[in-house]
């Protein structure tokens, strides 16, 4: 965990850097790089291609999706979908491990979360593949690798794509996960909230309540050829 927060830290020092070289004109690539890593690395290929295994599984797209998630540098895929099935099976009890109202909203911002026991059949399908036991086993060193590669290849690949990625990731889910179960409004029947600014920054139409009645819906989703 507190390599994992190095590495995010390491990435704000880059973000704001990329600020001080380009000013305002940074402010773009910020915009693309948070689409690409929220909306498709952790909404369309963690959220509902690995935690929901909604999209076809395949070899070859395993380990680009396993992958994208060392990239996002959020956890591993196995490690993702394993506190994001917990909290759809135990939401905002004290066995959600997301849950703001059971642990201190900064943590839960920061994703220092707790993890239940584990329990491999939570996660068996996954379990069942190499690309995502790999990157779990590696995905610090992984994490390390790729942007060092990166750095040495063109700093600007680093600073102006990889870095603002996983800044707006990390603070997009800090926004989802923390403020969507505390404030805005709430269905009956239904965990979390819908909050409209966090969808709007989110890049998706899909709200937080909208999710937890529904969470396999298919309704905004991108890539609809791709479903099971």
């Amino acid at each position: 965990m507190k390599l994992k927060l190095t590495f995010i830290t390491i990435h704000h020092f880059l973000f704001l850097y990329g600020f001080y070289l380009l000013g305002l004109w940074y402010i773009p690539f910020v915009l693309l790089s948070g689409f690409i890593f929220v909306r498709i690395i952790n909404e369309e290929i963690l959220h509902k291609g690995i935690a929901h295994n909604m999209y076809k599984s395949h070899k070859v797209l395993d380990w680009f999706w396993a992958l994208s998630a060392v990239l996002l540098g959020q956890g591993s895929s196995m490690g993702w979908a394993t506190i994001h099935r917990q909290h759809h099976a135990f939401t905002d009890t004290d066995r959600d491990p997301q849950s703001p109202y059971h642990q201190p909203v900064w943590k839960v911002y920061a994703g220092l979360f707790y993890t239940q026991e584990r329990n491999p059949s939570m996660i068996e399908n996954l379990t069942r593949s190499n690309a995502h036991v790999f990157t779990k086993k590696y995905y610090h060193t992984l994490h390390f690798s790729i942007c060092m590669l990166l750095f040495l290849i063109n700093p600007l690949i680093l600073i102006m794509l990889i870095s603002p990625g996983v800044v707006y990731g990390f603070h997009a889910l800090g926004w989802i996960n923390a403020f969507s179960h505390l404030y805005g409004e709430k269905i009956d029947g239904t965990e979390g909230r819908n909050l409209r600014w966090v969808s709007i920054l989110t890049f998706t139409r899909e709200q937080h309540a909208d999710h937890h009645h529904s969470p396999v819906s298919t309704k905004h989703i991108l890539f609809k050829k791709m479903l099971h």
